[in-house]
C-alpha cells in the first residue's frame, strides 16, 4: 500500500470473540491505500480453467470500523481481481463498498476487460460490523455463475462478464483505496481462505 500499514491486533470491540486479527491502516493522504493479495504478480489464477462442474471459492471476515463519507472517501473491496491499486479492476469479481455509491450497501460486480455487471446486494454496511463475504465461481458445462453470500446468505448472482478469457488473470486480494481526505481508514480481517476443486 502507499503509506500503509498492517499489523496483528486485537480490538477491544472484538476481543471477546477473536484471538486476533489483521488491522490494516491506510496513509493519511488523499490516495492512501493499503491491501493485500495471494501473489505480487496479480496474474496467478484464470477462471476460464475451471472445470466443468467446478469452482472457485473465495471468502473472508471483514470489519470496516469507520464509514466512508464525504469528508473520508475510500473504496473497500475483496474478491478476484486484475489490480489494487485503482477503484474498479480491468478483470475481476468481487463485493465493493463505498461513500455515495449503492447508498452505501455491499454490491457485486463483476469486470470483463473494463465492462462491468453489478447487483445491489441490499444489505447497508454498518460501522464496526463483523461480515462474512463469500464468492463462489461455478462452471456448469460452459456456464459461469458468480454467486455473492454474507453471512452465509445468497444475495446476488451474476451470469455475465465473468473474465474467463485465458489472456484475463485474477488472484485474490482484499484492499482499501482513499479518494478524498488525509484521515487514515481502516479495515480488520479475521480469516480469508480460498478453495479450488
Amino acid at each position: 500500500g502507499t503509506g500503509a500499514t498492517i499489523s496483528s491486533n486485537i480490538p477491544t470491540s472484538l476481543a471477546e470473540t477473536k484471538f486476533g486479527v489483521l488491522l490494516c491502516t491506510t496513509g493519511t493522504t488523499a490516495t492512501g491505500r493499503v491491501g493485500y493479495t495471494l501473489g505480487s504478480n496479480m496474474r496467478l489464477i484464470n477462471l476460464g480453467q475451471i472445470p466443468n462442474g467446478g469452482f472457485i471459492e473465495v471468502g473472508t471476515e471483514v470489519v470496516i470500523p469507520t464509514l466512508s463519507n464525504a469528508t473520508n472517501a475510500y473504496t473497500y473491496a475483496f474478491g478476484l481481481f486484475s489490480s489494487v491499486n485503482v477503484q474498479y479492476p480491468t478483470n475481476g469479481v468481487g463485493f465493493f463498498y463505498t461513500h455515495g455509491l449503492n447508498g452505501g450497501k455491499f454490491e457485486a460486480n463483476t469486470f470483463n476487460n473494463t465492462v462491468n455487471s453489478f447487483s445491489d446486494t441490499g444489505i447497508a454496511v454498518v460501522a464496526g460490523t463483523s461480515y462474512k463475504l463469500k464468492i463462489r465461481i461455478e462452471n456448469n458445462a460452459g456456464s459461469y455463475s458468480a454467486k455473492f453470500y454474507i453471512n452465509g446468505n445468497l444475495y446476488a448472482t451474476i451470469t455475465t462478464n465473468i473474465p474467463i478469457v485465458l489472456t484475463r488473470e485474477v488472484t485474490l486480494a482484499t484492499y482499501m483505496l482513499k479518494s478524498v481526505g488525509t484521515t487514515a481508514r481502516t479495515f480488520l480481517t479475521d480469516w480469508v481462505y480460498m478453495i479450488v476443486d
